[in-house]
């Protein structure tokens, strides 16, 4: 039986995770030379509910890449969540 619930177009999928992705690494040191060497990557992983954004800097093999955050986001909600591989900014309380 196929799945009847309509999906949510890629480019508005792609705006979602955008849009998490700014708001979530506001709280993240980003390196220059990481800021200049970004990369996004788009596919499926695991359930085919969810589809997968990357933000990464390539190395100079596929597993030599660092990844900086992954986001999901379900197809069908747009419900998305992000995990993050850098260190958070330290906040000052004064």
């Amino acid at each position: 039986m196929k799945n009847k619930r309509k999906k949510i177009k890629n480019n508005e999928l792609e705006r979602i995770a955008q849009e998490l992705c700014r708001n979530t690494l506001r709280d993240y040191v980003i390196p220059d030379h990481v800021k200049e060497n970004l990369t996004l990557g788009f596919g499926q992983e695991g359930d085919p509910d969810f589809r997968v954004f990357e933000l990464y800097v390539a190395g100079k093999r596929p597993e030599d890449a660092q990844s900086i955050i992954v986001i999901k986001v379900n197809i069908y909600t747009g419900e998305a969540n992000a995990e993050v591989f850098l260190e958070k900014k330290h906040s000052s309380i004064s």
